[in-house]
């Protein structure tokens, strides 16, 4: 016989043992039979969701930049707290009051599995008409966990700063 098994999300992760149960009536003695555990059991590994998060963003050559400054390199690290890999499909920089050019400097996309951090690089170029002053530099993440195929996303602001001048 092939079983179906469900999983509840309050379950116990890690190797689990899977038992089996038989209750039936036998049809001429009208008697029940009950089997209380398999003769053999099996066991499957429960694993976590995936649990991404934007952890860090810096500009790790620059506190001050100017505007049309080219170059600027910018690194957003993500960190899945959760068991099951995650693809990222895109990931990108968020701005309170700067304009940018931004291009990812790695190809996507790309896979976190369980319990790792990724670090993603931009080079980053302030557009002549950005606004002046202290910005505040988040990022945003999107993709999918591998495990249950359900789409996700993530962001997080006030991560670090840049000033920009004139």
């Amino acid at each position: 016989y092939d079983l179906d098994v469900n999983i509840a999300s309050s379950a116990d992760t890690g190797s689990v043992v899977v038992n089996g149960y038989l209750r039936a009536r036998d049809q001429n003695s009208k008697q029940t039979v009950q089997i209380f555990n398999a003769g053999e059991t099996d066991s499957v590994y429960v694993k976590t969701k995936s649990n991404v998060q934007v952890v860090a963003v810096s500009t790790p050559t620059a506190d001050t930049v100017s505007l049309g400054q080219t170059g600027i390199p910018m690194n957003v690290t993500v960190t899945n707290f959760g068991a099951s890999p995650y693809r990222v499909n895109n990931v990108r920089m968020r701005f309170a009051i700067g304009l940018y050019d931004t291009v990812l400097t790695q190809s996507m996309p790309d896979t976190i599995y369980g319990y790792q951090t990724k670090t993603y690089n931009f080079t980053a170029n302030v557009k002549n008409n950005s606004a002046v002053g202290l910005d505040s530099l988040g990022a945003a993440v999107s993709g999918l966990d591998l495990l249950n195929g359900k789409s996700s996303s993530v962001s997080a602001t006030g991560l670090d700063t840049l000033l920009i001048l004139s």
